[in-house]
């Protein structure tokens, strides 16, 4: 459909790659000072962080991740459930170089927050008995 893509200038660091066209118009990257500008319960800081592990950026997935994590247990606790997904992400995404015993000290946490049978807790047993 025309005028459903969306155009937006891309970098790496500091160097500016020129403009691009984003296939989805669902999700659109920003500028980082935009990002900043997001409450910590906006989810498209998280959306963000997430599509770019899903495009083979791990490191920077991570970063964002971190960052986010941060302001979210400052600004809504360390058991939101906002929170806790942004947890699992960080320590999924450092479990190559800590091992699993990250994601086996959440599971409690999330057992009392969202109960035995909520899919984010399946989704972590799961992944605590992956090889």
């Amino acid at each position: 459909m025309p005028g459903t893509d969306y155009a937006v200038d891309l970098s790496q660091g500091t160097t500016p790659l020129g403009a691009g066209f984003l296939l989805a118009p669902c999700y659109v990257l920003t500028a980082h000072h935009c990002l900043n500008d997001m409450a910590p319960g906006d989810d498209r800081r998280h959306n963000i962080a997430h599509w770019t592990e899903a495009t083979g950026h791990p490191g920077e997935a991570l970063r964002l991740f971190r960052e986010l994590l941060h302001d979210r247990t400052a600004a809504l606790g360390p058991d939101h459930p906002h929170t806790l997904l942004n947890r699992y992400r960080v320590t999924r995404l450092m479990r190559p170089s800590v091992g699993g015993d990250g994601l086996t000290r959440l599971l409690p946490v999330f057992l009392r927050v969202f109960g035995e049978e909520h899919p984010w807790t399946r989704r972590l047993r799961h992944e605590i008995e992956a090889p």
